[in-house]
């Protein structure tokens, strides 16, 4: 089954190839280079052609596509979108896409991380126009050849500009490289950036400042942020800073240091590198011993009456939250009572902003619109509305999203007995969450580390 679903692929990678080929030479209009993905080898910034006239005698060229949304129209024919719940946000993206695009969307629900569906689908006629991408299950996805690589499709406009809302963006879309190719891109709401909620009543009865101020004012830095934790935290009446950090995400996030990294393309171990034994030491001095200002699994009862902080992710974080306020005696029965505020960047972070899910979007294996994933994701930029406090909040967040990298990184490795990363990596931080050995514990998740790699690598083979 394996052989034939390989043999598929390369037939349909063929097909598109040939059907593209003619694409490969579109001029623009903008004569400074295109942003690509880093380590994105694949694609080039085509010539530049500022006349579209005509030349000894031939027909008019044809006008310019610097952007995949111009012009873009599917002749009425059905595109599928598959995601694994029905999420309302993106099913109101449904009429929008429909009229501007001249196309039928069919919204299918499938399995999280069912890779054998979606080649069943290409195979039968039925290919995911617009396959739902996450962190959580890439790169495996992709090594198994589910999903086709979009670099021959992305035009030189799609990608965003800093600084300009709107277009792709590269801290959504290189979580998803794979063998220097690109297998899903986002728009910079894509990706699931972290903020911190918490509740001002705690800061004002202990006399400190509010965070977002200090924020304003260039003076919210990592220290001051855990200084402040402690004067709050109250672990005897249940007070805590409820991070929810369930190790796989938000903690990457939050240091940028990630238990796999790319050497030249290849997946390494870097578990046992400085900066990953010093990521799991700064996770166990928040939620042990008498430093602690976390609860170390982040337990949902603690989000609203007992929180300081709560980091979450931006997009659905917020009117939960509200809503627990709401019903909250520590908020005084008022969500006015709510602060947010950006996550303040940690000492070992290089990487980026601070994110908690790659989210993003790729082509199903067998589709004949590969474009249509490209075209859905420019358009989720314009769906995030109503996620903040005030306007103020909503600049600042607006000024994140679209002038900064996120932290977050693939996390979708398996190795031939169905063991998922967070299977190794878990185990290390919980032991760091009880004052134990990082070290032995390290060493313990050595072996299964380099079997899921090998593993995975030798899914795409």
């Amino acid at each position: 089954m394996r052989r034939k679903t390989k043999l598929a692929f390369i037939v349909m990678a063929l097909l598109a190839i040939a059907l593209t080929f003619a694409a490969c030479n579109r001029g623009g209009n903008d004569p400074s280079p295109s942003p690509t993905p880093a380590g994105n080898q694949g694609a080039t910034t085509p010539s530049q052609n500022n006349d579209p006239g005509t030349t000894g005698g031939t027909d008019p060229a044809p006008p310019t596509r610097n952007s995949t949304l111009d012009g873009l129209d599917f002749g009425g024919a059905t595109i599928r979108i598959g995601v694994a719940w029905e999420d309302p946000g993106y099913m109101a993206m449904i009429p929008y896409f429909e009229q501007r695009f001249n196309a039928r969307v069919e919204y299918v629900v499938y399995g999280w991380d069912d890779n054998e569906y979606l080649i069943a689908q290409g195979m039968a006629g039925n290919a995911i126009d617009i396959v739902f991408g996450h962190h959580l299950f890439f790169p495996g996805i992709a090594a198994s050849g589910a999903v086709i690589p979009l670099d021959e499709h992305i035009l030189p406009g799609d990608w965003a500009v800093p600084g300009v809302p709107g277009g792709l963006s590269t801290g959504s879309s290189a979580p998803f490289m794979w063998e220097n190719r690109t297998y899903f891109v986002g728009s910079s709401r894509s990706n699931q950036k972290q903020a911190l909620f918490y509740n001002k009543l705690l800061f004002q009865e202990a006399g400190l400042e509010d965070p977002f101020e200090l924020y304003l004012a260039g003076q919210w830095t990592w220290d001051r942020f855990l200084q402040m934790s402690a004067q709050v935290t109250d672990p005897a009446n249940g007070i805590h800073f409820a991070a929810m950090l369930n190790r796989i995400g938000e903690w990457w996030g939050f240091t940028g240091v990630y238990p796999i990294i790319f050497v030249d393309g290849v997946p390494t171990s870097n578990i046992d590198s400085p900066a990953f034994f010093a990521s799991v030491e700064s996770y166990r001095d928040m939620v042990f011993g008498s430093r602690a200002v976390s609860h170390p699994y982040g337990d949902e009862s603690l989000l609203y009456d007992g929180s300081v902080f709560m980091a979450r992710q931006i997009s659905e974080a917020f009117i939960n939250y509200r809503n627990g306020a709401e019903g909250s005696s520590a908020f005084a029965m008022n969500s006015a009572n709510m602060g947010m505020v950006p996550v303040p960047i940690h000492p070992l972070n290089t990487v980026g902003y601070p994110g908690m899910a790659a989210m993003a979007w790729g082509a199903g294996f067998g589709t004949q619109h590969p474009e249509a994933a490209i075209a859905w994701a420019l358009l989720e930029g314009e769906r995030v509305k109503g996620i903040f406090p005030s306007q103020q909040h909503e600049d600042v967040f607006e000024n994140i999203w679209n002038n900064s990298i996120i932290s977050s990184h693939p996390a979708g490795f398996s190795d031939s007995e169905g063991n998922g990363l967070g299977s190794i990596i878990n185990p290390i931080f919980e032991v760091a969450a009880q004052g134990g050995d990082i070290a032995s514990a390290i060493a313990a998740a050595r072996p299964g580390m380099e079997r899921l790699i090998a593993d995975t690598i030798a899914m795409g083979r």
